[in-house]
C-alpha cells in the first residue's frame, strides 16, 4: 500500500493546502483551544494574489518555516500517491515557486477583518529543490523586516519523533467551530501514530514523514508539531478522515468520526542543511540543538 492523497478510493484534502478565505465566520486546530501570545512564533502565512492561507513558524528573526506546497505551485490533478520509499507514484509534480513578495506574514494570536498591514513580507523562498512533493513537503521563507518582537521557536534537527509520543500542534486553519479563523488555536496530547518508513493501517509512510491523529484542518498547512520541551519536530502536510468536506462544513473531513483519521507531517531532520542555509542567508546564527530532556511519551492505551 502507499501513502497517498487517495485513501479508500476517496480524495484526501490537502488539509494543509492553504485554505481559501471565505465569508463564513466560525476559531483553528480541530477540537483545540485558543492559542495565547506566548505562542506568537506561530504566524499566519497569506498569499495575497490567490487569497489563500497557511500556517508558518518564526524560527529566526527573518525566517519562517512552513510546508513546501504553501510556497510552490503543485500541478493540478485528482490524486497524489507516494510510495513507502518516498518516491512519487502518481502526481505531486512541483512547478514554480510563488513570488516571495506575494507571501505575507501576520504575527499575533488574533486577526481583524479586513487584514491590517502585514508584519512582514517574503523576500526569498528556500527549499531543497525537489521536483515532487512526496517526502519533501517542507520549505522556508526569508522575510523582511525581521520580526524582533517574538522569540523564535526552537528546532529539532537531529531525530524524528517516536511512535506514540504526544505532541502539541498549533495553527490557523478552520476548525469544528469556525470556517474563517479569527483566533489561532492549539491542541496538546496529539498522538504520533507512526514514523516513516512504516505502514500504518494500510497507508505507507515515507522516510521523511510521520503521522498524527485528529488535529489539523484546512489552512493548517505548515503548522508546527512541538515535542514536550516545546521544540518543533515537523510541519503539517496533508490528511483526512477519508471523506469529502462540504463547503458549509470544511472541518467535516478533519474530525475523527469513528473511522479514524490520518494526518501527515514532514520531519525537520532530513532538511537540516536547507534550514541552516536559510539561517545563514539572513545572518542568523545556526539553530541551537534542541534536546533538553527526554521527550514526554504517552503510549497507546495509557491514560
Amino acid at each position: 500500500m502507499r501513502t497517498s492523497l487517495v485513501r479508500a478510493g476517496l480524495l484526501l484534502a490537502f488539509v494543509a493546502s492553504c485554505s481559501a478565505r471565505t465569508d463564513v465566520a466560525r476559531d483553528a486546530i480541530v477540537h483545540g483551544s485558543p492559542s495565547d501570545g506566548a505562542q506568537d512564533y506561530v504566524v499566519l502565512l497569506y498569499q495575497a494574489s490567490a487569497g489563500t492561507e497557511c500556517t508558518a513558524t518564526l524560527v529566526a528573526p527573518a525566517v519562517v518555516l512552513t510546508a513546501r506546497h504553501c510556497v510552490t505551485k503543485v500541478a493540478s490533478g485528482d490524486s497524489i500517491e507516494c510510495g513507502r520509499d518516498g518516491e512519487a507514484v502518481t502526481g505531486g509534480q512541483l512547478g514554480d515557486d510563488v513570488p516571495a513578495s506575494e507571501l505575507e506574514i501576520y504575527v499575533g494570536a488574533t486577526r481583524g477583518r479586513p487584514f491590517p498591514a502585514p508584519t512582514a513580507r517574503g523576500t526569498r523562498v528556500v527549499h531543497d529543490g525537489a521536483t515532487n512533493l512526496c517526502n519533501h513537503d517542507l520549505a522556508l521563507l526569508e522575510i523582511a523586516p525581521p520580526v524582533t518582537s517574538v522569540a523564535p521557536a526552537r528546532l529539532n534537527l537531529d531525530a524524528a519523533p517516536s511512535d506514540a509520543e504526544a505532541v502539541t500542534v498549533i495553527g490557523w486553519g478552520v476548525t469544528d467551530q469556525q470556517n474563517l479563523t479569527r483566533t489561532r488555536a492549539t491542541r496538546t496530547g496529539v498522538d504520533v501514530l507512526a514514523v516513516g518508513p512504516a505502514t500504518f493501517e494500510g497507508v505507507d509512510v515515507p522516510p521523511n514523514d510521520f503521522l498524527l491523529g485528529e488535529s489539523i484542518c484546512d489552512g493548517d498547512s505548515g503548522a508546527p508539531a512541538f515535542d514536550g520541551d516545546g521544540v518543533v519536530l515537523g510541519v503539517a502536510s496533508f490528511g483526512s478522515n477519508g471523506t469529502t468536506a462540504s463547503a458549509s462544513d470544511p472541518a467535516s473531513a478533519c474530525v475523527d468520526a469513528g473511522s479514524g483519521i490520518i494526518n501527515t507531517f514532514t520531519s525537520l531532520g532530513p532538511f537540516a542543511s536547507t534550514i541552516v542555509q536559510a539561517f545563514a542567508d539572513t545572518g542568523a546564527p545556526p539553530p541551537a540543538q534542541s534536546r533538553i530532556t527526554p521527550r514526554v511519551m504517552r503510549w497507546a492505551g495509557a491514560d
